[in-house]
């Protein structure tokens, strides 16, 4: 009678302390992607990621940019822009096609080139900073229109000559967003005056 009541016991005490489910852990919750809100611009072949025209409400320049009198805003999905530009191959290599902003008279219009990635720093800085790339990219048509793009995890800035005029596509960053700023050289607020 015992050695039953002891095993009655032992179950009921193991019923209780039946293992109960571990919750699964939540998979991990990547970065917010910033859906741009402006409208679409240049589209552009997969894998490259459209450009878009912005007015982000009570938008000012913050301090240490640049303050053109003319300028537009644009944004990109900016994880894929990053992604698209990691895949660019070194020079040696065929280059690929990119779409690109050009601001020319207050307009910004969107034009193909091909475009290789450039070595600028030496294979252990690289390997250390991953996100420092730098490229030239150029017209098929007209290899003086050209464009250098350096870009880090912030974004990226290009410098684009178009029919021997220059403009610039600078990351910016404003309310948690990156917009890219689009501007000329000839701009009248950036002329440097003269010295007298």
């Amino acid at each position: 009678m015992g050695l039953l009541l002891a095993f009655t016991t032992v179950f009921a005490d193991a019923k209780q302390h039946k293992k109960k489910p571990v919750p699964k852990p939540a998979p991990p919750v990547a970065a917010p992607v910033a859906i741009p809100s402006g409208m679409r611009l240049c589209d552009a072949p997969y894998p490259q990621p459209a450009w878009f025209l912005e007015v982000p409400k009570g938008f000012k320049i913050p301090e240490g940019y640049p303050h053109p009198a003319h300028y537009q805003l644009l944004s990109t999905i900016d994880s894929s822009f990053l992604h698209f530009l990691q895949g660019i191959p070194f020079e040696k290599s065929e280059p690929k096609k990119i779409t690109l902003p050009v601001y020319l008279d207050q307009v910004v219009q969107c034009r193909e080139m091909n475009i290789v990635r450039t070595m600028t720093l030496d294979s252990a800085l690289q390997a250390e900073y991953p996100l420092l790339m730098s490229f030239k990219a150029f017209s098929g048509e007209n290899a003086l229109n050209a464009a250098r793009i350096e870009s880090d995890e912030k974004g990226a800035r290009m410098r684009i000559t178009w029919d021997k005029r220059v403009c610039f596509v600078r990351a910016i960053q404003y309310a948690q967003r990156t917009y890219y700023m689009c501007y000329t050289l000839d701009d009248p607020s950036l002329k440097k005056k003269t010295f007298e």
